[in-house]
């Protein structure tokens, strides 16, 4: 059983994506999980993720149609 409270997903040009809340944190965190980015950077205190602007706008519908 998955703990994941799906605010926005989608598969948009090859990329999928999934803006979601977990059930069990008490801090109203969201997370962002992006399979197979354009360009992806991390280190140890930062991660930059590009998101492609068609992705963003869906995310930003909160994935309505």
């Amino acid at each position: 059983m998955s703990t994941k409270m799906s605010i926005a997903y989608g598969k948009k040009q090859g990329k999928d994506f999934h803006l979601y809340r977990e059930c069990f944190d008490t801090d109203d965190s969201v997370y962002l999980e992006i399979r197979n980015p354009e360009y992806f950077e991390a280190s140890p205190h930062s991660v930059t993720v590009k998101i492609p602007r068609k992705i963003f706008n869906e995310i930003l519908k909160g994935g309505k149609k």
